[in-house]
């Protein structure tokens, strides 16, 4: 176990200060532009307003609002703001569940400038009204530099980087702190897994950010951002924006991953219907998950002469109802050139054993699932496949234009129980 403090303000410390996750508010961190008004019409969907802190329209913590946010805090549900200041020693994070939204780094900067050069009662508005938005960043470059990064940097009270400084760790280090982090541009996918991760109702939003700005302008401004020179002042945001990104992947992934091994399960047990399944050998069977092309044939469609290849990664899932041990068997019939031998099988974290033969045509490939493993993962397991090479279709045959990713062809997977 590490000896460096636990900071109280992450999921892991706050389990380790005996603190119950499913009780402590949620705490919106919002920053600007990055959709919050709809994250916020969210939860005023369903929460009485007395739980929801600051109540509407209210969007910023301000100085005054702290010390009634702690008093009130036994009795609110959701927390939201724009931060201005560090947040350390003003609220409890350790008692607070936090999310935020990230959003695609040269669409933020871009918004942030044309919301200033179309709202007159704003300070900023004259200097974007007079300057276009290259001149508008070369004087205040702040606004173009990392602007999401060292916003909840300084919310968190992480060392704060400076304008020009080298703040990729600062990226990574802030996301750490949140519970949840949705994506802008996926504003529909990331409340439905914020809402299915809280166990809360999911109504259709009741409200999409809109600017002002025409579509000629947003572009026009956007392209101008493609620059490198504007590019390379924002790579801590767009690791940010990756990093958020792939949790949300990662999310769908995992639960994808539960509601199959669920179903292969229960069809296995006849209570309820059986899904389509890749291969079946009495109580278990198989089936594929994501990161599989269209099934294909080698001449006329018919048995036997069907294929399915993977695209860098493929997922299966499978299911023992009785528990037994299982071999599993992949009949390669094509790779890009490599040693099927080389095609690696991963259980969670786990590399297993593989053994190859010989086959008509390509090689047979197989592993082994025993009955201590299905019982620490309740009798299913999902398994990742992945060959040591992959392209893409167009770079085999440019012709195609087809740029989806391969890597090994299979014509067919077999099941066989263990010897006890």
């Amino acid at each position: 176990m590490s000896d460096e403090p636990m900071d109280a303000a992450t999921p892991a410390g706050a389990e380790a200060a005996g603190l119950a996750p499913a009780d402590r508010p949620i705490f919106f961190i919002h920053t600007p532009k990055t959709g919050g008004n709809t994250v916020i019409s969210h939860f005023l969907a369903f929460l009485p307003v007395e739980q929801v802190f600051p109540p509407p329209p209210q969007l910023t913590l301000l100085d005054g609002d702290f010390a009634t946010a702690r008093e009130r805090l036994p009795g609110l549900r959701f927390l939201h703001g724009h931060v201005r200041v560090t947040l350390t020693g003003l609220l409890p994070l350790e008692r607070l569940r936090l999310v935020t939204f990230v959003r695609h780094p040269v669409r933020l900067v871009a918004s942030h400038y044309l919301y200033f050069r179309h709202m007159p009662e704003l300070p900023m508005h004259q200097a974007a009204k007079a300057l276009g938005i290259a001149d508008f960043l070369r004087r205040y470059p702040s606004y173009g530099t990392n602007p999401q990064t060292r916003y909840l940097t300084l919310a968190l009270g992480l060392r704060r980087p400076g304008v020009h400084q080298e703040v990729s760790e600062q990226a990574l280090a802030a996301l750490e702190h949140f519970d949840f982090v949705g994506v802008t541009e996926r504003m529909q996918d990331s409340l439905t897994a914020l809402s299915e991760h809280y166990a809360l109702p999911n109504f259709p939003p009741a409200r999409l950010n809109e600017g002002k700005a025409s579509r000629d302008e947003v572009e026009a401004t956007e392209a101008v951002l493609r620059r490198d020179e504007f590019l390379m002042r924002l790579g801590a945001d767009f690791l940010l924006r990756r990093e958020a990104e792939e949790r949300l992947e990662k999310w769908f992934a995992t639960r994808r991953a539960a509601q199959a091994r669920g179903a292969l399960l229960q069809g296995l047990k006849g209570a309820a219907a059986m899904p389509w399944v890749a291969a079946r050998a009495g109580d278990a069977a198989l089936s594929f998950l994501e990161g599989w092309h269209p099934q294909g044939w080698v001449g006329e469609p018919r048995d036997g002469a069907q294929y399915w290849w993977t695209e860098d990664r493929a997922r299966i899932v499978l299911a023992s109802a009785s528990g037994r041990g299982l071999r599993i068997g992949m009949h390669v019939v094509e790779t890009l050139g490599f040693d099927p031998a080389r095609i690696r099988v991963i259980l969670g974290n786990r590399l297993l054993k593989t053994e190859t033969a010989p086959a008509e045509p390509g090689a047979e490939v197989s592993f082994r699932i025993d009955a201590a493993t299905f019982a620490r993962h309740r009798r299913t397991a999902v398994i990742e496949l992945a060959g040591p090479r992959s392209a893409t279709f167009a770079e085999l045959d440019p012709a195609t234009a087809d740029h989806r990713l391969r890597s090994f062809a299979v014509r067919r997977f077999t099941i066989e129980p263990l010897e006890d």
